[in-house]
């Protein structure tokens, strides 16, 4: 069973510049862009690093993860409790978005999986161009057939002629 990293592993806690946290968040708060920004900057290798460990690393939803969690926060700031922390506020949007592209991401794969099964023919047949060719070299078979037939008859009525002389 493998075991989890520890949460400092994943999310350092750091010494932070001066300028806490609830005074950007109040700016933020109040529509201030570049507030917001500081507080994304001061934050974002935290919320990047958890994202990568919930999607895997490497996985392109890490960095869709965090960046949507990014613009939810911004939208969501009006609910943001006074004087509560703003960073596991953030990291808990992250994870939740992070977890929700990995479950959305398993349910495609079995949904492809189940679409592939259902639709999978043991013999497919020949292929829509195949049967058009197959098509055309029976009609130029018959065509051919019935182009030596009439010479056929053409020969044999010659043939006749000539051995009855024309009687």
């Amino acid at each position: 069973m493998r075991s989890r990293p520890a949460v400092d592993t994943i999310c350092p806690v750091g010494p932070r510049p001066p300028g806490g946290d609830l005074d950007l968040v109040t700016r933020a708060k109040e529509g201030d862009v570049d507030a917001y920004a500081v507080l994304l900057r001061r934050h974002e290798a935290d919320a990047r690093r958890l994202a990568a460990a919930l999607c895997g690393t490497g996985s392109p939803d890490a960095d869709e993860a965090a960046q949507e969690a990014f613009v939810k926060a911004w939208y969501g700031l009006g609910g943001f409790r006074d004087g509560a922390a703003f960073r596991p506020w953030l990291l808990r949007i992250v994870a939740n978005e992070a977890r929700n592209r990995r479950r959305a991401r398993g349910r495609r794969a079995g949904y492809e999986l189940r679409f592939a099964t259902q639709w999978a023919v043991a013999d497919p047949g020949p292929s829509p161009e195949s049967a058009a060719l197959a098509t055309e070299a029976r009609s130029d078979g018959e065509r051919t057939w019935r182009l030596e037939s009439a010479l056929d008859r053409e020969a044999a009525a010659a043939l006749a002629e000539a051995l009855t002389g024309g009687r």
